[in-house]
């Protein structure tokens, strides 16, 4: 696993992510079809958001640039419905 620190990581990864869902949605499917943890998703891109490195900044925000296009409108990035309680906060979205 890779350091969000190391650029040659990070590229790749997010590269990975919008070739995926461009692939997909090329071939008449869904990227995020249901089950898709949005949660999740929507953790990581904070983090990696959150991070001094402007780089991993830049890069993440070229990728969610790249799949606005794919992502639906009314899913939430962070799913209250999901693994919290309903009505919880998310201060700790940081946290690992």
């Amino acid at each position: 696993m890779g350091s969000p620190y190391d650029i040659k990581t990070v590229d790749a990864a997010m590269e990975m992510v919008v070739l995926w869902a461009q692939t997909l949605a090329h071939r008449g499917r869904n990227p995020f079809a249901a089950g898709f943890d949005f949660g999740l998703f929507g953790k990581a891109v904070g983090i990696m958001l959150a991070l001094p490195d402007i780089y991993t900044s830049y890069k993440c925000l070229w990728m969610l640039y790249k799949i606005m296009q794919y992502l639906p409108s009314k899913e939430p990035m962070y799913n209250r419905g999901g693994r919290r309680g309903k009505g919880e906060d998310y201060r700790d979205i940081y946290s690992i």
